[in-house]
């Protein structure tokens, strides 16, 4: 019989070494299956989390090989609730990320629970390092554990300071994050910042995991119970930038139910409950007469990504047919091509989902750009799948869009694109930078965006994030949520734009995003001292769109 433990949280946190008495890890017979052997396994329970120029911390040692399993093994069971791996100190160099980690607890020969992909940085400073962290909503009685280094890892090099486990009732007082081990906490500079970003982004997606009744892992927008249903537009958000925190089968399985889940008119979900239930408006069906309207753009984006990564054939005969129709049924003028909301009295449909609460009516921007950007890549699928005829059909309806957004949208006093052409008309920032983002923006409009954003970047920046606007015509209370408070969400794109007029300033917003991040957490939204939400996995993974362009990243196909 296999067992299974509900995971409260997967965290990524940076930590001084535990008292010795709390590690259960110390209790345990150590046998490190390594494929050079000799490599002093007690340096993994030794209570350090060791220092490159003291070699304290244990090392495989196996350049070019990954895959190497540590197994503590107990006389008698023991109850374990959390599991922290610490990553050691580098001095020289660095950082250095370890992806592709696996914890298994184990019992009688079976796995009781398994957690993969998790990931681990280790750098120069404590403040900079980060640790792997498991930590189950109950204690589970094992009587072995398993961790596998490495599978990830592209040069081989697998190493840890140490493995703490510890029992329920165990919770310590951590020292402060800044009081690093070695006596000093820097800040960490931009290329650290982007690596723990990037580690955290996908510490995130996995920590969120839920189960589903069909059996589907769902990704909900936020760590714990906050958001109980499987929502669309965050899950593509998610998989945007870390696609490889999922396995195949699980951006299949998701895949298939969102397009599945198209309904017979073609209308895309605003999300499914976690019993399969469909729901198309936001507010879980209570707000608007009709279906969301970026329910179709966001089944195509998810199918797109995943296609790119799994490469799966039967998936995309499977899909394409609903994602054809949900993008035809998305409402659109007829005069114009852009996605329309019927203007009048009560309200039509919800916007962009990010916008759900905002009054906007006539063509809307920010979904027009999503239809743009989904036309695209529909258009890469249909040439996948051969239809080659239908393909050049989309990439051109797409280009027509293109040059509508510029003549419509456009409001050359303020060098930004309108959000609406009849109910909140005000300036749409996040639409602006999502428009230089996709390269619908003309080359002029993209630097009067950049130049707009630099020199009003502080009444729309705070702390590395981005509000909509400063107040909208008609939306929810002032200073709140999609009305004037600051969001991650879009910072890659308002970096994208920004870096080409003012590159330092665009480095030092995502120092200042990590640094927020570092200090209170990866909410949903800020505004001043506060913050809701936190734990809210889209802020740390879909600004990594534009950090990596400005890191240099190699980003790949951007469509």
């Amino acid at each position: 019989m296999k067992y299974s433990v509900p995971i409260a949280l997967i965290a990524f946190v940076s930590c001084p070494a535990m008292a010795a008495q709390a590690n259960l890890a110390r209790a345990a017979h150590l046998v490190v299956d390594s494929h050079l052997g000799a490599l002093r396994p007690s340096l993994l329970v030794d209570g350090k989390r060791g220092r490159q120029s003291r070699q304290t911390y244990w090392n495989d040692g196996t350049q070019g090989r990954g895959g190497d399993v540590v197994r503590l093994v107990w006389d008698k069971t023991r109850m374990i609730q959390e599991v922290r791996l610490l990553a050691p100190i580098m001095d020289r160099g660095g950082p250095y990320r370890l992806s592709g980690i696996e914890i298994q607890l184990r019992r009688g020969g079976k796995p009781l629970v398994t957690v993969m992909n998790l990931a681990m940085v280790a750098a120069p400073t404590l403040v900079a390092c980060r640790d792997p962290v498991v930590k189950l909503a109950e204690g589970v009685a094992v009587d072995e554990m398993r961790v596998t280094f490495g599978n990830g890892n592209r040069d081989g090099w697998n190493f840890c300071g140490e493995i703490v486990v510890l029992g329920p009732g165990q919770n310590q007082s951590l020292l402060s994050e800044l009081a690093a081990q070695d006596g000093h906490a820097t800040p960490m500079d931009f290329t650290q910042s982007v690596i723990w970003l990037e580690a955290k982004a996908r510490e995130l997606v996995r920590a969120s995991q839920r189960d589903m009744a069909n059996g589907v892992h769902a990704f909900p927008p936020q760590v714990g119970p906050g958001y109980n249903a499987f929502w669309l537009r965050d899950y593509s958000y998610m998989i945007e930038t870390c696609a490889d925190a999922l396995t195949e089968k699980e951006l299949v399985d998701a895949c298939r139910l969102f397009a599945d889940a198209v309904r017979e008119d073609g209308a895309g979900v605003d999300c499914v409950r976690f019993s399969g239930e469909p729901v198309y408006k936001p507010g879980m069906g209570t707000m608007g007469r009709n279906p969301v309207a970026d329910g179709g753009q966001f089944t195509v984006n998810v199918a797109w990504v995943t296609w790119r990564r799994t490469r799966d054939r039967n998936l995309l005969n499977h899909v394409l047919p609903a994602l054809c129709k949900t993008l035809e049924a998305v409402p659109r003028n007829p005069a114009t091509g852009l996605v329309h909301i019927t203007p009048g009295e009560g309200r039509d449909r919800c916007p962009y989902g990010f916008t759900d609460t905002i009054g906007k009516q006539g063509d809307v921007l920010f979904c027009s750009l999503l239809y743009i950007q989904a036309s695209r890549r529909l258009a890469d699928l249909l040439r996948a799948a051969g239809q080659v005829t239908a393909a050049e059909s989309r990439d051109k309806e797409a280009e027509k869009l293109v040059a509508r957004v510029r003549s419509t949208f456009w409001d050359p006093k303020t060098g930004l694109f309108r959000a609406a052409t009849v109910r909140c008309r005000e300036p749409d920032i996040w639409g602006s930078a999502f428009a230089v983002y996709l390269n619908v923006a003309s080359e002029p409009q993209a630097r009067s965006v950049g130049v707009y954003f630099r020199d009003h970047y502080a009444e729309i920046c705070q702390r590395g994030q981005v509000r909509h606007r400063v107040y909208w015509e008609r939306g929810c209370k002032r200073d709140t949520y999609q009305n004037g408070a600051f969001w991650a969400v879009p910072t890659g794109w308002f970096v994208h734009a920004l870096a080409p007029v003012a590159p330092e300033l665009a480095r030092r917003t995502v120092l200042d995003l990590v640094r927020d991040f570092h200090e209170r957490g990866i909410c949903e939204w800020t505004i001043g001292a506060r913050t809701r939400l936190p734990n809210y996995v889209a802020s740390a993974t879909l600004p990594l769109q534009g950090i990596r362009e400005l890191a240099g990243q190699p980003v790949g196909v951007r469509r």
